[in-house]
């Protein structure tokens, strides 16, 4: 018997060895998805992180609009992450400042590309 033939036969079904590549295998594809998928999550956490520094910064002073946009559209661009004006909604009502930003990240994983949505909110209360 050949070396090769007791690797893939450990038990007279083949059981083991059956087990042990499927196992494998499910553990490479994993690996593999949450490679290409991984810094898409990342850089929306971060991306939340800085999202809430700002917005508190802009409820302690006040900023027009087309401003808050432009330094949201900068701070996306510091995280690797493209936005523009019609992915970003900045609400004033009550005392409060509510920015939403709500974009997708394309995802290439070999055999097809997916897209993985986000929505990233910062409240807080806005001096008047």
């Amino acid at each position: 018997m050949r070396p090769i033939d007791r690797f893939f036969q450990s038990d007279e079904e083949g059981k083991g060895s059956t087990g042990c590549l499927l196992t494998i295998v499910l553990l490479v594809a994993i690996a593999f998805v949450s490679f290409k998928a991984g810094p898409a999550y990342y850089r929306n956490y971060a991306l939340d992180g800085d999202l809430q520094v700002e917005v508190s910064r802009i409820g302690a002073r006040p900023q027009p609009q087309d401003v808050v946009v432009k330094n949201l559209i900068k701070l996306g661009e510091k995280n690797n992450i493209r936005l523009t004006k019609e992915n970003i909604k900045v609400e004033r009502f009550a005392g409060q400042l509510v920015v939403t930003i709500d974009y997708t990240v394309p995802v290439d994983f070999i055999v097809t590309q997916r897209d993985i949505h986000f929505v990233v909110k910062g409240t807080t209360y806005a001096i008047t």
